[in-house]
């Protein structure tokens, strides 16, 4: 992997630091070309330029604090993808398109898009539709800060990914309510069926931590649609 410059560094700190606070994390001034992150004044870990993590064992005594190292952790790898790509990736050209845009992916008339105003609001995210010409985009769906669900919207749109094989949060939130009152019913189940619906369970879970344990789900964010631009 290519070493980074300083720059590049004090980029990529500088808007996980803000990804970081959005979950509750407090990011330090950086020690020894590591950015600390605590919670509550408690050590949490350390970030490292590359996307890297690391904490001591005998701070995580409570599940929070497990919780925050895995938040962290997560965080700080996909704010490293997306850096990454911002770095090397081409400014989109398209009309009546304001300047700073990167194209971070294009495909079957679908282009990903990165901008970072410097606004302290950290990099947005929005996928577009090429015109018939590829000389303006239209049908923009912004996802704001959301990196995730701007790359699984943008597979959607592209024709990557089979809408009809994902389920929003909402089926998921339902799903999971479903296996939660068939075990709790009692039905006639086998050890296997047991387990196997507690794994797709834990699985769905893990898909949105927002769910929990009777299956209800907060709201989640969305995708903000404009027709044009």
């Amino acid at each position: 992997m290519k070493p980074i410059d300083e720059q590049q560094r004090s980029r990529y700190f500088a808007e996980l630091s803000i990804a970081l606070r959005r979950l509750g994390l407090d990011p330090q001034p950086r020690e020894n070309g590591l950015l600390p992150v605590t919670k509550g004044g408690a050590p949490v870990c350390l970030v490292s330029d590359g996307g890297g993590t690391r904490y001591r064992p005998e701070n995580m005594t409570t599940e929070a604090m497990k919780e925050a190292v895995g938040k962290a952790s997560e965080t700080a790898a996909v704010v490293k993808e997306y850096m990454s790509l911002m770095e090397s990736a081409p400014f989109l050209k398209a009309d009546g398109l304001d300047e700073g845009y990167r194209m971070l992916a294009d495909f079957n008339g679908v282009v990903l898009a990165g901008h970072d105003a410097h606004n302290g609001y950290g990099v947005q995210f929005v996928t577009w539709e090429w015109s018939y010409d590829r000389t303006g985009v239209t049908t923009g769906h912004y996802t704001a800060h959301h990196y995730e669900d701007a790359k699984q919207d943008f597979a959607i749109r592209a024709g990557l990914v089979d809408r009809r094989r994902l389920f929003s949060d909402e089926q998921l939130a339902e799903l999971c309510g479903c296996i939660d009152r068939t075990l709790e019913n009692d039905f006639a189940l086998s050890y296997e069926q047991e387990k196997g619906l507690r794994e797709l369970q834990e699985q769905m879970k893990d898909l949105i931590p927002a769910i929990n344990s009777s299956g209800n789900q907060e709201q989640s964010p969305g995708l903000r649609m404009e027709p044009t631009m």
